[in-house]
């Protein structure tokens, strides 16, 4: 596909975009497109039997739909005449290409005009895409058109994976042309790249790269941060450890012999484990650099004089040495105000660490030496192996400081060099900064838990090569000062937005002490919520100690607590909190006053699937308005519904609607999270008062009511027609103490709740209605149930005035 960049030296050919029909787009509305094609309204039998056994006028004109139908809303009547195919020989066939694509920009219209039509386009294909043969319910002789039925009902995609990898592809681009007519990507007001229209585990591109021997743990963060431009480009590099094979099915062959004794079952890799990526202090090995044998003597730090300045408060330093010194022991030095060193962040899995002791081979001393010594003349560095002792030295409290420091060693470093096993086996020399970025930024350092603070904190990042230092800052201005057309509309946003994550703070161009001085809790939680939720760590109890620094807390407080408790000593360090944390769908403690507060901000290390999902999108929602932290619980102010039930189970999906808005929602909970010991598998037992909160974008404020008529409905203008049936994140609480003025409650479980549509689901609010006559301000609680399962309620409308103790 031509509008995907690929790097200098591409792995693997161009990939062909064969299309059945050359025809033009008619350029009329994208929705009405199929009815103008004679693909009218059909029962969802018909559909059916249509999408299982596609005629080929119907592929053909589902590919020039979804593919040029984009183009016209972007662009509009200017795609007239504008050749999109071409046809190449032997065997003679048309393929698809946009190399007319850039002639187009002039003609891009307004973002906030047309927006909402190709996000509207883009779910369209998306809920095409990402359907098999028995996905949703078939819709029997119902009625309805292609639009309804592909995003309700059962549609297998009979497009091509080109087709579809090539329309991801489009969307993506057209996407961010638009978003450029309200502002331009660069350094500030940029509003964060499009993640890939792309399906994992479904789509071509991740396809092509686990049979090229890419892991799936390391695939499946790439489908939440990279578009499908990226991803193809990506695809071209080599991978990581081309050595290792990343076993996903265990197959052998099955004969009388296995059959009585089956052979063992190798560990697989997942999309959240890689069975190759294991850490265990017992069987680390200390690597030695290249070109060394591997005899050549470790050089030891002398662990009391290492001690001795830690205990004193002060970072300690390692004097380089020169590329023949045979010296035993490190010289170390304790810093000082005015000494200028160099911090080195690398990835434990590269063989650079040591859980024995704070010594490394000579060999590798000398290079690292070689490394520190090539920037700006530095002689002196910073190490984590060698300047934190490790558990096995038994002096904790050593140890303790030197995490109570991290914070400061990072932020007052010079430069901090970045050393990754894959980057420094590339070149950058002779090769685009896109291509050198978008290595860096898909290498395993920015996987890891603690390399997120180092380059967060870093004055000056600057990235080892085998060829030299590579200034990542530097080279994003010169990117963005000379980059191209396509790729500012490709490559550039996941590269910014990466960008962005890991060197948010060197943007906002202020002094370490000044930084402090302003650091905002809710501000900063959500975009290190974000970072992390990709990112991964051997040992999870340092969670809390990267927080802490992150955040500037008392990082020896929490070093100093028994690890298993680390998380929730953070957590009653704060005293505000974004009050949307309140519905992220993560793990959360089982604990009183803590049932809100996260285990854990890295989904691959939730213990619950719902966990891993809802968290590696959770923190794209969360807001700047805060909670209060208490011993009690989190106090914060939202929308909710007070319901009275008897002893029902909540299961399936319920309504409920309060007295004072004629809004049903539909509510989806998450039954099969943990419960703290309340319910069964798949079921939530309840009793008595219970209530749910509902976060909107738009939540109501009392002063807002007036804004509703007397049926109590919702005005709709304004509304954008992409995001109209959207469901948002609620929970389902306790009700333990009602006080008027603040509602204690108990975290049952999450939810997400879906607003019944009064064109949509008219018929279902009329049969609710009947059941439940709605009177406005008349306060009524009522329910009823099927089988002991509570099938809808409605009760008292509580508005964002009400405070809310969730414990």
């Amino acid at each position: 596909m031509d509008i995907a960049p690929r790097p200098l030296n591409p792995l693997h050919p161009p990939i062909e975009v064969p299309i059945l029909s050359d025809e033009e787009y008619d350029c009329g509305d994208f929705n009405t497109y199929p009815d103008r094609q004679g693909w009218t309204e059909r029962s969802g039998t018909e559909w059916t039997a249509i999408f299982r056994n596609p005629p080929v006028e119907f592929i053909a004109f589902l590919e020039r739909w979804l593919f040029y139908g984009g183009l016209h809303i972007v662009f509009g009547d200017a795609i007239k005449g504008i050749k999109f195919t071409r046809t190449l020989e032997n065997p003679r066939r048309t393929v698809l290409t946009l190399e007319n694509l850039p002639s187009l920009f002039p003609h891009t219209r307004d973002y906030h005009d047309f927006h909402p039509f190709l996000v509207n386009a883009q779910l369209i294909h998306m809920a095409l895409s990402k359907k098999t043969i028995g996905s949703g319910q078939d819709s029997g002789y119902k009625r309805d058109s292609l639009v309804r039925f592909i995003m309700n009902r059962v549609a297998p995609d009979p497009r091509s994976p080109e087709i579809i990898m090539a329309t991801s592809m489009l969307g993506e681009v057209l996407f961010n042309q638009l978003i450029q007519t309200i502002v331009k990507p660069g350094f500030e007001g940029y509003n964060g790249a499009m993640p890939s229209l792309a399906m994992p585990h479904k789509s071509l591109t991740w396809g092509l790269m686990r049979k090229a021997g890419w892991c799936p743990t390391a695939l499946m963060p790439f489908y939440s941060t990279l578009n499908t431009c990226s991803l193809y480009f990506l695809y071209n590099l080599p991978r990581p450890d081309p050595e290792k094979v990343h076993t996903v099915l265990n197959i052998y062959e099955k004969t009388a012999e296995n059959e009585i004794d089956p052979p063992p079952v190798p560990e697989l890799c997942d999309s959240h484990k890689c069975a190759l990526m294991k850490f265990s202090d017992k069987t680390y090995k200390t690597k030695h650099a290249d070109g060394c044998p591997g005899d050549c003597k470790e050089v030891v730090a002398n662990l009391d004089e290492l001690c001795e300045i830690l205990l004193a408060g002060k970072i300690p330093l390692i004097l380089s040495v020169d590329d023949d010194d045979e010296e035993e022991t490190i010289k170390l030095v304790a810093a000082e105000p005015d000494m200028a060193y160099v911090a080195i962040s690398h990835v434990w899995s590269d063989g650079l660490g040591n859980t024995k002791r704070n010594a490394i081979p000579r060999c590798q001393m000398r290079r690292l030496s070689k490394y520190v010594r090539s920037l700006e003349n530095m002689v002196l560095f910073w190490f984590d192996t060698i300047c934190v002792p490790p558990d096995e030295a038994k002096v904790d409290e050593a140890q303790n400081m030197a995490m109570g420091l991290m914070r400061r060693t990072y932020e007052d470093a010079q430069i901090v060099l970045v050393l990754d096993a894959w980057i420094f086996g590339s070149t950058y020399k002779g090769k685009s900064d896109a291509e050198s970025l978008m290595r860096i930024f898909c290498s395993s350092w920015t996987k890891r838990l603690w390399t997120y603070q180092e380059g967060v904190l870093a004055k000056t990042m600057v990235v080892q090569f085998s060829d030299g230092p590579y200034d990542v800052d530097v080279a994003m201005k010169r990117l963005l000062d000379t980059v191209d057309e396509i790729t500012k509309i490709s490559l550039l946003p996941p590269l910014l937005e990466a960008y962005h994550h890991i060197r948010r703070l060197k943007l906002e161009d202020v002094d370490a002490e000044t930084r402090r001085a302003h650091l905002n809790i809710v501000f900063e939680l959500p975009a290190i919520a974000a970072a992390l939720g990709n990112r991964r760590t051997s040992v999870l109890t340092d969670e809390a100690l990267c927080l802490g620094a992150l955040l500037d807390l008392n990082v020896l407080e929490i070093a100093r607590t028994k690890p298993e408790l680390r998380m929730q000593t953070f957590w009653r360090m704060l005293k505000t909190v974004p009050e949307s944390i309140l519905f992220e769908h993560a793990e959360t403690f089982d604990i009183d006053g803590l049932r809100w507060a996260p285990k854990t901000f890295m989904h691959a290390h939730q213990s619950t699937e719902i966990g891993r999902m809802g968290h590696s999108v959770g923190a794209m929602r969360w807001t700047r308005d805060h909670a209060t932290v208490t011993p009690w619980g989190l106090l914060v102010n939202c929308d909710g519904i007070l319901l009275s039930v008897r002893a029902s189970r909540i299961r399936g999906h319920p309504f409920v609607r309060g007295d004072r808005f004629n809004t049903w929602y539909q509510l989806h909970p998450f039954l099969h999270e943990k419960k703290y010991g309340r319910t069964s598998v798949g079921d939530l037992n309840v009793s008595g008062e219970i209530a749910v909160l509902i976060r909107e974008m738009g939540s109501i404020r009392p002063e807002e009511l007036e804004m509703f008529n007397s049926e109590g409905e919702r005005p709709q203008k304004g509304m954008d027609p992409a995001n109209r049936h959207a469901p948002g994140p609620a929970l389902i609480v306790e009700v333990v103490r009602d006080r008027g003025n603040v509602i204690m409650c108990r975290k049952l479980c999450h939810a997400l709740w879906q607003k019944l549509d009064v064109d949509h689901d008219a018929q279902q609010i009329e049969d609710l209605n009947s059941r439940f006559p709605f009177q406005a301000g008349a306060p009524v609680m009522n329910h009823q149930m099927y089988d002991d399962t509570l099938f809808a309620a409605v009760g008292v409308q509580k508005t964002m005035e009400q405070v809310w103790c969730v414990g």
